[in-house]
Parts: structure tokens; sequence; C-alpha cells
């Protein structure tokens, strides 16, 4: 038997493959369509239409109800202002981190990135809330029940809708939220993290190795391939690049797509510190915690010993490693 998240991710996996995901929404079996570029195309020039007709029922635009709420106080220019300045703060917080080569300080620096994005998210929703029912707003709920209508089908080749147009609109509220429910749920279980686990299950790595061009691994050329299965092919790529370049990566990480991204990405500054650890007989990193020497690759109690001796000569007697152990 699989483990519990081998099972789970070689389901998606399955999934991917087929190009859809088989459910059941009120007794009824259905088979929601996994999107394709062109897909989204069709929303967008959907949203163009929601948004024209929303102005022609006389819904202000965000630009006109901004100039409202401007107008009767509710909103300041100090207000818009925070929402510029802490976006571009919030950039800068990345870029910072970016830079940064212990894991330590990174994750100091992610809890400092997450207070400053709920702050961000706060006063956004308090826009958002303030501005009420712009056109905007309006066609985007639209098209979020437009990707629902256009989700379940009735047949795995996409040739028969679950609901047409008119039997959506006709759908009660409760039902909507239903139909919206199990489509989100779908959504969330291909997003890009799930996508990424995938590649670094033990079960994919045969696909990994071989999947050089999409006809191999789906049978089709890219330009027919939908989103997840382009992702696949994506992250395959990726990580398998990093395996191949990096020889010391932490059994730890290798399942974890973000600590393996973070990883390759800071490469160089690893070894720099390497070197720095081989130079002048220095055993250790300021500020570096066990977590971050093996992050390095480094064992740091091995390279504290073969740093002393070093120092001794190539050899240390019990003495020194007494003294090494803090018993001396």
């Amino acid at each position: 038997m699989y483990e519990k998240d081998e099972y789970f991710y070689r389901k998606v996996f399955r999934d991917v493959c087929l190009g859809y995901t088989k459910t059941s929404v009120k007794d009824n079996v259905l088979y929601a369509k996994h999107l394709h570029a062109n897909d989204y195309i069709a929303v967008n020039e959907k949203e163009e239409t929601f948004l024209s007709k929303a102005k022609k029922r006389g819904l202000p635009t965000e630009e006109e109800a901004l100039k409202i709420i401007f107008e009767d106080d509710l909103w300041t220019e100090k207000d818009e202002n925070f929402l510029e300045t802490q976006q571009i703060f919030l950039e800068n917080l990345q870029r910072t981190k970016n830079n940064l080569n212990l894991k330590s300080e990174k994750d100091r620096h992610q809890k400092i990135i997450d207070e400053e994005q709920a702050k961000f998210n706060n006063k956004k929703n308090e826009r958002i809330s303030l501005l009420g029912n712009t056109a905007e707003a309006y066609a985007s709920k639209q098209i979020n029940d437009y990707f629902v209508a256009n989700s379940f089908y009735l047949d795995k080749k996409f040739k028969k809708r679950f609901l047409s147009d008119q039997d959506f609109n006709e759908l009660s509220y409760s039902d909507i939220a239903e139909y919206t429910k199990v489509n989100n749920l779908m959504v969330s279980t291909f997003c890009e993290e799930n996508i990424q686990k995938i590649v670094l299950e033990e079960f994919f790595f045969p696909f990994m190795y071989i999947s050089e061009k999409p006809t191999e691994l789906f049978g089709k050329p890219a330009i027919e391939l939908n989103n997840n299965q382009l992702s696949i092919l994506t992250y395959s790529r990726i990580f398998r690049n990093i395996f191949d370049n990096n020889q010391d990566i932490p059994s730890k990480i290798r399942k974890d797509p973000a600590a393996l991204l973070d990883f390759a990405s800071n490469s160089k500054s690893r070894e720099k510190m390497k070197e720095h650890l081989d130079k002048d007989g220095a055993s250790t990193v300021f500020g570096a915690t066990k977590e971050d020497y093996e992050y390095m690759g480094v064992d740091k109690s091995t390279n504290s010993i073969t740093q002393a001796a070093k120092k001794k000569g190539g050899s240390l007697n019990m003495s020194d490693l007494m003294e090494l152990g803090g018993q001396g």
C-alpha cells in the first residue's frame, strides 16, 4: 500500500495525465476539465463583455468609485499612498531575503515579510469594501461564475457541457455555492505547490529523466498540453537540473520544493561560506545555526575537528579532543 501523501500525489498526477478530474455533484458523475491556455483567452474576451454590460447598467468603474470615497473622506491620499509604498517595501524585503546567506536569517526575514504582507492585505481589503460593487467587481464575479459553468462536462472529451448558460442562470445561490466549492477544491488540488511536490515524489523520478520532450511524457506536442501538464514538464526540468548540478543537497529538503529552489538559488553563497570554513582554520560562520550548517551541506563537528587538526600539524591527541569537546 502507498503512504497517504504518495497516494494523493499519484492520484493528482493521474488526473494531470488524463486532462480532467472525475467528480460528483448532486449525484451527477461529471468530468472537470483542466484548463488550456486558449481557455484563458476566452475568459479574457468574456470579461470585456461583462465589464461593458456592467457599465451600461450604471455601475461605477473603480476609478469613479474611488473618487466618491475620496470626496466623502472615507479614503485618503495617505491610505492610497500606503498601498503603493507598502507594495514597494514588500518587494525590497523580498530582494533582501534573496541576498541573505543563512537559512535561519532567511526564516527570520520571512516572518517580517509575512507581517508586512498582512498589513498590506488588510488595507487592500478595506479599500475593496469601501469601493463597493464596481463594474470591475461585477465582471470579476461573472467571470468566476463563467469558470464554474464551463468546468463541468458529461463526457471525457468535453463535447457536452453539464450546465448550459441558461441552466446556470436558473440555479439558486446555494446550488451555485456548491458547484463553486467543488470547482475551487479542484483548482486548489492542482496548485503550483502540489505540482512541484509531484515532481519530487519517488514514483515520478523515472519520468523526470525521460521527459526531454512533451511527447515522451504526455504523447502530445506542447501546444496541445493544458496548464497542469506544462507545469509538470517545467518543474521536471528545473528540479532535474538542481539534482544534476548539486551533489550536497541535504536529504531533509529533497522533497521540499521551496527549500530546494532556495538551495539552488543560493549555491554561490554556500560555496563562499564553505571556503570561509576551509580558510585560515575557521570552524564557524557567525550567527549560523546547526540547521544552517546542514543546509550548507557541512558537518560542523567534523569540520571543527578537521580545522583543529590542521592547526596541530595534522593530528590531535586526547587532550586536544577533550578541549574541543569543552572538557579540557
